[in-house]
């Protein structure tokens, strides 16, 4: 009974109008201090170790002990505190920025400065998370022992925690939506990247989480460009890329370390043997000739190129040259892979081999795959970005991309008297189209499709 007391009392003087004074003189014993005529309102409060800490008129964070009921003044130095968390000795606050209090009360420090503050302050360990400026606002990591701050969702309404998962709730459009993350993942951030050359890029901005991410879209839509900016061959013109919470300019061969690419047009020197060219893609990953060869051996074999190790490029096909090159990109096992049209030249045995391996791998890394063939992805993506004209149409998994236009899909007999509103599209010989209502008579309505989200979103004609 004694835990719960605190709780409802507390509960219930928070509950009270704002404005309402609640007077508590303290104990009167040792060193109780009087808190006077406290008025509640909205303050914000943590527990920890039979001690509730709270602020009542956002300047003074109080302690208060269940036991003896003493209440002490521990910081009274702090402007606008909007939310308080507990974690070991530490009393962690969120005000114009994020502070550090000692839970005897001794030491303050200042961990970030940020003017337009935070709120739903959330810390363990070496992580702190927070929304900024206020509610609809972004969902910030921030690392406390480098300092190193992440912008990881926008248009937060409020988010949750865990050992292991983060769980947001966004507003988008004015639809709530549910992210739900894993806290240990590798991430990889963009953010409003632009490339302004033929508008290649504008203000895109996405994150890519380990597991399979499908950049989805057709030719020209700026695919590409994205893949060679975060290889780091070209700059953007605007925004930045984060690699595990720092931005990839700072990181350099760290980052470069990190990553292996594979091109759409993978350069290949063919007077060489398959083995001399992993060789040479093995010593610029700076591996050693051993562990190369160890390698090279079993990706070799599992590419069905185990008899051909010997053989000079140039006397390969072009699906055997793109197998190669898949073995080059996968040596090292990169913890970060970018493959740019992986499947051009393989034929439909090496394409499923190809998404065999994609599965097998994924826990181990991320993996961006650019196509324009939905197949490539379909079944394997773990999240989908649909990117044209150089913006980002939509983005989900494959199951909400589908459940979005499901029952929207008809297939047609003709196409006459359709509504302004229907968008028209041909798959497998089949005349189709996106409408929310049945657009004419003789329509049918069919299953939706990773197919049907590609082309209603980016190919459909009006």
């Amino acid at each position: 009974m004694g835990n719960y007391f605190w709780f409802f009392l507390l509960a219930a003087v928070l509950c009270l109008p704002a404005g309402c004074g609640v007077n508590y003189t303290g104990n009167p014993d040792n060193d109780s201090t009087s808190c006077g005529n406290i008025t509640m309102g909205q303050g914000k409060f943590a527990y920890a170790d039979g001690f509730v800490y709270f602020t009542t008129d956002y300047t003074n964070i109080y302690e208060y002990d269940t036991e003896t009921g003493k209440i002490v003044i521990l910081d009274g130095k702090s402007d606008d505190v909007k939310s308080i968390y507990v974690q070991d000795d530490y009393i962690y606050f969120a005000c114009n920025g994020l502070r550090r209090l000692s839970r005897d009360g001794k030491k303050v420090q200042q961990v970030m400065e940020r003017e337009e503050g935070c709120i739903q302050l959330y810390a363990e360990d070496s992580d702190a998370y927070y929304l900024a400026p206020g509610i609809g606002g972004s969902l910030y990591h921030r690392n406390l022992e480098d300092g190193a701050e992440t912008e990881l969702l926008k248009d937060i309404l409020a988010y949750y925690v865990d050992d292991t998962n983060l769980y947001a709730v966004a507003d988008k459009d004015e639809i709530p939506c549910l992210f739900v993350g894993d806290r240990e993942k590798l991430d990889l951030s963009v953010q409003e990247l632009s490339f302004k050359k033929k508008k290649a890029l504008q203000e895109v901005s996405c994150r890519f989480a380990e597991g399979i991410t499908a950049l989805l879209g057709p030719n020209g839509a700026g695919k590409s460009t994205l893949i060679n900016i975060l290889s780091t061959l070209i700059s953007p013109d605007e925004g930045s890329v984060t690699w595990d919470g720092r931005d990839i300019r700072e990181q350099k061969e760290e980052y470069l370390g990190d990553i292996s690419v594979q091109f759409q047009n993978q350069p290949m020197q063919k007077n060489y043997t398959a083995l001399e060219y992993l060789d040479f893609c093995g010593a610029l990953k700076g591996m050693k000739k051993q562990e190369i060869r160890r390698q090279a051996e079993e990706l070799l074999n599992y590419f069905g190129l185990e008899g051909e190790r010997k053989k000079k490029i140039a006397a390969f096909s072009g699906g055997m040259r793109q197998r190669l090159a898949l073995c080059g990109t996968f040596l090292g096992n990169p913890r970060l892979i970018f493959l740019d049209e992986p499947s051009a030249g393989l034929d439909i045995y090496e394409r499923e081999e190809l998404k065999r391996l994609l599965c097998e791998r994924k826990k181990q890394c991320v993996i961006l795959i650019s196509t324009h063939i939905v197949p490539d992805i379909e079944n394997i993506a773990d999240h989908i970005i649909l990117l044209s004209g150089g913006k980002i149409h939509s983005s989900g998994s494959q199951e909400a991309l589908i459940q979005r236009i499901e029952g929207h899909i008809w297939e047609l007999s003709e196409e006459t008297d359709l509504p302004e509103t229907a968008k028209v599209y041909h798959s497998d010989g089949k005349s189709l189209c996106y409408s929310p209502e049945k657009p004419c008579q003789g329509a049918v309505l069919k299953p939706a499709d990773l197919t049907d989200v590609y082309f209603a979103c980016l190919r459909a004609r009006r």
